[in-house]
């Protein structure tokens, strides 16, 4: 039976991740061999594992001081091309080489909440965390887990050129063919291969992307479009499901009454009315055209009935047309121009105009029906009736005060505090990751004091809490006067008080 593994953070004489079993962890489920291995040799590129034991139950514990997840670098670093293949093959490299040191490569934690960096992403060098288990972490195949690995970190490459992504993903996804020392081959030919272009710069005509066809004004789009569709294109079916990436500019998924421009327009446009002039005019000039062709040119009795008739059917038409009880469809509405489009799908749905969504058989709105329901008398006939509205209630303080507070909205904010005693700055806290830092393109928050990390901190703010969480800083968080450990959070509570160097940020909430 796999065991579900839990993450912790803790500062210790340095800064330790400690892994643990959600049901507990026994020594007798850890390999002897590759504990004895990890212990005795310092394997490259894996972190120093110190396993600790209490009350029978085992703590892996790994240092990763100095080092930065890997998930965070992927948020605020970008890398080229031959940077990429160098990061894949340092991940290849490491998996093919622990047979060499009898460890199996299917126990290397290859998620990025797992792979700790030094320095930048760019140039830095990964460290892996092995789990010395005797079952596999994860029944998933390795490359699979490798290519989920890959697709997470396209998000850090600045701009996609050449097939070798291509190549990777079409080769790590078909496990019949997929082995390591291929997949370490080929990464080393891209790499070799990227490095030789990034190096030797060729003019534009020279570049072996210069030869794709140009698409004008939305060849931006499109290559963005075309970064998406190599991951989709390659990864094998139910792989990463509900993998659908937006390309800005692309067309509104969901059909509604922006796909009518002309709707609103015709809607608004006031219906014509028939005058009783123009209606009897018309009915004139008819009866007139009738005679004159039917009966005066050529008298007889048939052609005489025939004018009579009409004469009379016009009268009586232009009669209920007067007074309002005979009225015509217009032809130029927009909404019957949607109706009869839509003939062959009786079933669709329809969008109202107050968000109520009805079927095609059933005309009448919800809310018109319920006034006709309410003018019905015996008999299903309908009845004048007035909508008989109840007066608006005015509530007192007694009744106020009695409001369940569970009503009200939260509204967090933090007030920022400095050395020099200035007045406190407010911030007001938005919904999900609200970062704290001196870069502002990963920052929600930029703080220029020195000693604060480009990302020190993030805010997790949901409605029912916020969590603080250091994010690898250089020079820490406290936390209420304590240094907090990286990447753990601390759920905030009012009038709580973390500090950046020399800032200090209040956490405060107000209900709305």
């Amino acid at each position: 039976m796999r065991k579900q593994l839990q993450t912790d953070f803790v500062r210790d004489g340095g800064i330790y991740m400690i892994i643990k079993a959600e049901e507990g962890l026994r020594s007798e489920e850890l390999s002897r061999v590759q504990r004895d291995m990890l212990a005795a040799v310092p394997v490259p590129s894996l972190l120093r594992l110190d396993i600790r034991e209490v009350d029978f139950e085992v703590s892996l514990h790994y240092d990763i001081t100095g080092k930065k997840m890997l998930s965070h670098c992927l948020k605020s670093d970008k890398i080229g091309m031959s940077e990429f293949y160098g990061l894949l093959l340092q991940v290849v490299t490491v998996l093919d080489d622990c047979k060499k040191y009898m460890l199996s490569s299917a126990n290397v934690l290859l998620d990025e909440e797992h792979i700790f960096v030094e320095e930048l992403l760019s140039c830095g060098v990964f460290h892996f965390a092995y789990v010395p288990l005797k079952d596999a972490p994860t029944a998933v195949p390795l490359s699979q887990t490798l290519l989920a690995l890959i697709t997470r970190m396209l998000v850090s490459v600045s701009r996609v050129e050449g097939n070798g992504i291509q190549q990777i993903i079409s080769f790590c996804g078909s496990e019949e063919h997929f082995s390591l020392p291929q997949l370490k081959k080929m990464l080393l030919e891209l790499l070799t291969e990227a490095e030789q272009i990034e190096g030797n710069p060729l003019s534009p005509e020279e570049t072996p992307w210069s030869k794709l066809p140009q698409s004008g004004p939305n060849q931006e789009k499109d290559e963005l479009k075309s970064s998406h569709t190599v991951i989709k294109e390659y990864l094998p079916d139910g792989f990463l499901p509900g993998y659908a990436p937006e390309i800005p500019g692309a067309a509104s998924a969901n059909p509604g009454r922006e796909q009518w421009p002309g709707l609103e327009e015709e809607e608004a446009k006031p219906k014509a009315r028939i005058t009783p002039t123009s209606c009897i005019l018309g009915a004139i000039l008819l009866d007139a055209l009738c005679w004159k062709f039917l009966y005066l040119d050529r008298p007889w009795n048939i052609g005489l009935y025939i004018c009579l008739a009409a004469t009379f059917l016009l009268a009586g038409a232009a009669c209920l047309i007067c007074s309002g009880k005979l009225s015509f469809p217009q032809s130029g509405s927009g909404r019957k121009q949607l109706e009869t489009s839509n003939d062959a799908q009786p079933d669709a749905l329809e969008p109202l105009e107050f968000g109520v969504s009805a079927k095609r058989d059933s005309p009448i709105p919800q809310a018109h029906r319920f006034e006709q329901e309410a003018g019905t008398g015996d008999g299903g006939k309908a009845e004048d009736a007035e909508l008989v509205q109840p007066a608006t209630m005015l509530l007192n303080k007694s009744m106020l005060s009695g409001a369940s507070k569970s009503s009200f909205v939260p509204r967090y904010y933090l007030e920022r505090f400095n050395e020099d005693g200035a007045s406190p700055e407010r911030v007001t806290l938005k919904p999900g990751s609200f970062v704290i830092g001196r870069s502002e393109d990963m920052a929600q928050y930029v703080e220029h004091t020195p000693g604060v990390s480009r990302a020190h901190v993030e805010v997790m703010v949901t409605p029912k809490k916020c969590c603080l969480k250091d994010l690898g800083s250089r020079n820490g968080t406290r936390f209420n006067g304590e240094l907090i450990a990286p990447y753990k959070e601390y759920e905030l509570e009012t009038g709580d008080v973390f500090t950046l160097a020399d800032v200090s940020f209040k956490f405060g909430k107000e209900l709305l």
